[in-house]
């Protein structure tokens, strides 16, 4: 989760950026979500290894849509400190 969280947030990032810098943060999505993947892939959810990468494609997908604003009135997104907030609350919910 915590992969794809982190993907959602450079990939937030990069849409804020243009060129060079813009380039960086989308690679360093596209690397969040290879490490995301590869630690769904090691896990052995009820319907295997395929249902895992399935499930954490759906859950990337998800996040990106929500975190870029597709379908609410004002199509702003969420703003990378809201995106940290949303981690921080993420972070402590799941440690408590």
């Amino acid at each position: 989760m915590a992969c794809l969280l982190t993907m959602t947030f450079c990939a937030v990032v990069a849409r804020r950026h243009s060129g060079v810098r813009m380039w960086v943060w989308a690679g360093a999505a596209v690397l969040c979500f290879a490490g995301g993947s590869r630690l769904a892939y090691g896990m052995f959810a009820t319907g295997g290894r395929v249902a895992s990468l399935f499930m954490a494609g759906v859950l990337s997908v998800y996040l990106l849509v929500v975190a870029f604003g597709a379908g609410m009135e004002d199509d702003r997104g969420w703003t990378p400190v809201e995106m940290l907030s949303l981690f921080a609350i993420t972070a402590t919910v799941g440690g408590i």
